[in-house]
C-alpha cells in the first residue's frame, strides 16, 4: 500500500492483494448483524411501521365471540400445531378477516405463542425485488420468536397465477408461491393463510382448511 501528499491532498493505491483482503473483508461485514443493511430488528421495526407486520392483540373476553364449535375444532388444531409443522388455510370472504384474526389469536393462547399478521399484497407492492429475501429473514425470527404467522391477503399472490391471455400461468407468480410454500415447509413455525377462496397447490403444505361463510 503506497501513499503519497500532493497540493496538500492524499492519493493513495491498493495493490491486487490489499484490494482482495479488503473485499473479503467488506462481505464478512455484511454478515455480521452490527454492520448489515438492516439487522433482523431492524428490519422487523421497518416491516412494522410500513403496515406489513403486525402483532394481533385482543382481549381475552373477545374469544367469547368464537362459536364452540369453532372453538371445540381449533383446540383439535392446536394440538397438531404445537410442533409448528402443520398449517391451516383461513377461506372465507374478506369481511370475515377479523373473525379469521380471532380464531387465530385464540390458537395462539392456547399454544402460549404470539401471533403475527403479514400483509403480503403490502409486502409485495413495498419490498419490490426483495420481498422473498425479507419474508425469509421473517421466518427465521418466528422460529426463534415461537410466533405464530398468519399470511394476510394472500390473494393478491395465489390471484396472479391465474392463466393469461395465450393459455399460460405467471411464472414469476408461480415462483413466489413456490418459494413461500417452501419458507414455510423449512421452519418450524405454526402457519395460517387467509384466501377468499380454495387454492389446490395449498393442500400439500396444510393440513387444514376452515371455510369461513
Amino acid at each position: 500500500m503506497a501513499f503519497g501528499i500532493n497540493d496538500g491532498k492524499m492519493k493513495g493505491t491498493l495493490n491486487k492483494g490489499s484490494q482482495f483482503f479488503f473485499a473479503g473483508l467488506i462481505m464478512l461485514l455484511a454478515w455480521i448483524p452490527g454492520f448489515s443493511q438492516k439487522s433482523d430488528n431492524q428490519l422487523l421495526d421497518q416491516m412494522i411501521r410500513d403496515d406489513v407486520v403486525h402483532f394481533v392483540s385482543f382481549e381475552s373476553g373477545q374469544f367469547r365471540e368464537i362459536p364452540p364449535v369453532l372453538q371445540e375444532e381449533l383446540s383439535d388444531i392446536s394440538k397438531y400445531m404445537a410442533d409448528g409443522e402443520n398449517h391451516c388455510v383461513f377461506a372465507g370472504a374478506s369481511y370475515r378477516s377479523k373473525d379469521q384474526l380471532l380464531a387465530a389469536s385464540w390458537v395462539g393462547s392456547l399454544l402460549s405463542r404470539k401471533v403475527c399478521q403479514v400483509k403480503l399484497q403490502q409486502a409485495a407492492k413495498l419490498y419490490i425485488g426483495e420481498t422473498e429475501k425479507n419474508l425469509a429473514r421473517l421466518f427465521d425470527l418466528a422460529e426463534r420468536g415461537n410466533w405464530i404467522l398468519f399470511f394476510d391477503e394472500a390473494d393478491a399472490l395465489f390471484g396472479k397465477r391465474t392463466e393469461t391471455g395465450e393459455g399460460r400461468t405467471n411464472k414469476y407468480a408461480n415462483q413466489e408461491v413456490s418459494y413461500l410454500l417452501q419458507l414455510i415447509q423449512d421452519h418450524h413455525v405454526p402457519v395460517f393463510i387467509r384466501v377468499n377462496r380454495g387454492y389446490p397447490e395449498l393442500k400439500p403444505t396444510f393440513h387444514y382448511q376452515i371455510v369461513f361463510d
